[in-house]
This record gives C-alpha cells, structure tokens and sequence, in this order.
C-alpha cells in the first residue's frame, strides 16, 4: 500500500522578518503622530494660560477705565520707592502742563489712576520693575474719599498696593498711554481742539511663559478701551 506523503506549510523566516518590520514601521509612524499630536496640544494649552492671563489683566482695567474715567488731578509719573508699604499716595505726584499747545499726543506712564462720575471713588494700577529678572509687576489699589474731601484713603479690603499674581506668564513690558492729556471737560480746555475727545486708555503688553514648558513661548497684545463717563471734571 502506497503511503501518502504530507507537506506541512507555514511561514519561511523571511517572510516572519518582513512581517515583523512592517508592523515596527507601522508602530512607529503610530508613535511619532501620537507623541506630534501631545506636543501640539501642550503647546495649545500653554498658550491659552498665557493668553488668558493677559486677558484678565486687560479686563481688570478695561472694566475699571469703562464705569471711570482717567483722574487728570492725578498726573506725573509716580515713584514707586514707599509708595506701595500700605499707606497709598506718599508724595504728590508732579503736575504736568495743561496749556493747549502741550496737549497734543499721548502719555505713557508708568500708573494710571481712574476716578469714579462723582470724584468718590478711585482705583490706581501701577507698574513697578522687577530687578531680580529684569520684568515687571503689576499693582493696583482702590481708594475711597475721606470725609469732607480731606484725602484719598484705601478702600475696605485694600491696606496698600496689592500685587496681581501672574502664574503663567511674566511681564517683560507693559505700558499705559492715557489720552487726550487733559481732561477735554475741564471749562478751561472747552476751546482747545486737540483735547476735545472722549478719554481712552491704550493697554500695551509684551508677555512670556513661565516655566520649563512655557519659557520659548511669547506674545505682544494691545487694546485701547474708552470711558463712558460723559461731562465729568475730574482735576478738581
């Protein structure tokens, strides 16, 4: 009886090794989209804290230069050395010219103190260098009137300047520009036509990352906000 012969078949070792490296190709390109795609959304996510830290900075000021208006009896730039250990305003800030000819342009400085319709109210933001890493810091202040008109004292909650807390950025630059640069209200600028519109404020800020993942990233915003306090004297 003749017996039948069987072949057994499988896989040759080339073809074990070629299945292998295709399956490591695929694995790879699977990887390194996967790893591409984390990266992006970590430098998504790091942007967007950045992006809202400085909007809220914008904010705070906006909402208080929209319900004020810029306080033209509190002009000059400020030095800041015993101006924020708690009692506000050491020292009277210089007076600047109001003459019309010394009206035209805008003002940097390095606060901006904005004043209620009613001259009771007032909320100072002041910028102050960082010598440490060479940036800035950012306070701000909420001042009500004394009795009788007396003076400025800080409002309930307030001791002296408090710092805005920035956890994902750091301020390399920022910077007010107040104008027109006297109160176009006041009855002795009524006729001078370089005054003669409502008050804004323009917000400029240069801003980078804090922290390992952050520290490559960086941004420049601007935003210029009006108020709509109408017909007020504020330099009184």
């Amino acid at each position: 009886m003749e017996k039948t012969k069987q072949t057994q078949k499988g896989f040759t070792l080339i073809e074990v090794l070629v299945a292998i490296a295709i399956f490591m190709i695929f694995i790879t390109s699977i990887s390194s989209a996967y790893l591409d795609i984390a990266r992006s959304q970590r430098e998504a996510n790091v942007v967007r804290a950045m992006y809202s830290e400085v909007r809220y900075i914008f904010d705070l000021i906006g909402q208080e230069a929209r319900a004020k208006t810029i306080d033209y009896g509190c002009t000059g730039s400020l030095d800041l050395a015993g101006d924020i250990q708690g009692d506000g305003f050491a020292r009277t800030p210089q007076e600047t010219s109001s003459g019309c000819l010394a009206l035209k342009g805008v003002s940097s400085e390095n606060y901006l103190a904005l004043v209620n319709h009613e001259g009771t109210e007032r909320t100072i933001f002041l910028l102050e260098d960082d010598t440490q890493d060479e940036t800035k810091k950012l306070f701000y202040l909420r001042e009500e009137k004394e009795a009788f008109e007396r003076g400025w004292i800080a409002a309930p909650g307030f001791d002296g300047f408090t710092e805005i807390t920035l956890k994902s950025i750091q301020l390399d630059n920022f910077m007010f520009e107040i104008a027109p640069l006297a109160d176009p209200f006041d009855i002795d600028n009524i006729g001078c036509g370089p005054v003669q519109f409502q008050p804004s404020v323009s917000l400029y800020a240069s801003v980078s990352g804090r922290g390992e993942q952050a520290k490559n990233f960086s941004m420049d915003l601007q935003t210029t906000v009006s108020s709509r306090v109408y017909n007020h004297q504020t330099n009184l």
